[in-house]
């Protein structure tokens, strides 16, 4: 369950074979803290640590993500690949992601920005199946002018009640500095 909390949909792909004016593919590194807590406060989880990469596959229509989160209790580390595929016709993403808790289908559509340089998008993922079948998180995501990416998300349990609130910043780092810090995490 917890991978499905930290997704950040974001970035985007095309159906864009073909045409000339498609960009490169381009990888963006971030630094990031993962805070949640209960809708009425009263539990606030330890803010964790999260090291997120995005890549934007124009050509092949994808978004793939990879994050690790460092729990902040244990200083274990959790990790999870995920690749969208992108309708900017219709600027839409969407996904499925099988985890140890269930399959999730996750959702998504492009608020603003240009076609690869999207600023906002929605999603929602939800569980088809296994232990949380019927629970979904909603995540209103936008990107800053500094680049910093901010999700806002909101956990639904079956029965339609909000669970668990998380705010994830992603804050881009360059490739190396980010690739020290995943061998200090051991990834």
């Amino acid at each position: 369950m917890l991978l499905a909390l930290f997704l950040a949909c974001a970035g985007a792909a095309d159906d864009s074979a073909g045409h000339a004016d498609v960009p490169d593919p381009s990888t963006t590194w971030y630094f990031g803290t993962n805070d949640g807590q209960t809708p009425d406060g009263s539990y606030v989880a330890p803010t964790e640590e999260e090291l997120f990469i995005r890549a934007l596959d124009p050509t092949a229509s994808t978004v793939s993500e990879n994050a690790w989160t460092v729990d902040a209790s244990t200083q274990a580390v959790t990790s999870f690949a995920l690749v969208h595929d992108v309708d900017v016709a219709t600027e839409t993403f969407s996904s499925t992601f099988v985890t140890d808790d269930g399959t999730l289908l996750v959702e998504g559509a492009y608020d603003a920005g240009d076609d690869w340089a999207w600023t906002a998008w929605h999603s929602t993922s939800t569980y088809q199946d296994g232990q949380y079948a019927g629970m979904r998180v909603e995540s209103v995501d936008h990107v800053e002018d500094s680049g910093q990416a901010i999700a806002e998300k909101v956990v639904i349990d079956a029965s339609g009640t909000e669970t668990y609130d998380i705010v994830e910043v992603l804050t881009p780092t360059d490739q190396a500095a980010f690739e020290e810090r995943l061998a200090e995490l051991g990834g």
